[in-house]
């Protein structure tokens, strides 16, 4: 007896994926790859850095007047700013200087030589904005009086 393989009726499906599934899945990959690929370099901007290092050293400042209740003092310079003593620093980055504006004052300017911004024994200190300038681009950090925080941008 012969006997004869069954034919399947209607189409088969094929093991194969999608074109649809085949999208998703390279949509997945780039997302990831994207959002992966700045770690896996150290991407960071030493701008974002440096604005950072300005925000710790103000905040460490005032911490050390409030628990004191001694006034402390920074020196600003076109490379940044450091503790009076020398004992800690926050540099802009190379090729960038620094430029300050005082309460009152309408306008950047470059810092003088030996200039001080001072928190109270009470942590208080006056409210200034620095600006970083380079690279043709201009990063300004400003600072509360109250806290050594920038202000909120905008309140609800």
């Amino acid at each position: 007896m012969i006997s004869y393989p069954k034919q399947r009726t209607g189409f088969a499906r094929a093991a194969a994926f999608t074109l649809l599934e085949v999208i998703m899945a390279l949509a997945i990959a780039g997302i990831i790859a994207a959002a992966t690929v700045p770690f896996m370099f150290n991407a960071v901007d030493p701008v974002d850095t440096a604005a950072e290092d300005l925000r710790t050293l103000s905040r460490a400042l005032r911490s050390e007047a409030l628990l004191s209740g001694e006034p402390k003092a920074m020196v600003v310079s076109l490379s940044g700013l450091n503790i009076k003593g020398g004992e800690r620093v926050a540099k802009v980055p190379e090729g960038w200087s620094l430029e300050i504006r005082r309460t009152g004052e309408t306008r950047f300017r470059k810092p003088l030589k030996g200039e001080i911004w001072e928190f109270n024994g009470e942590g208080i200190c006056e409210p200034i904005v620095l600006r970083m300038v380079g690279d043709g681009r201009t990063y300004e950090v400003a600072f509360d009086p109250l806290t050594a925080l920038e202000p909120p941008e905008s309140l609800p």
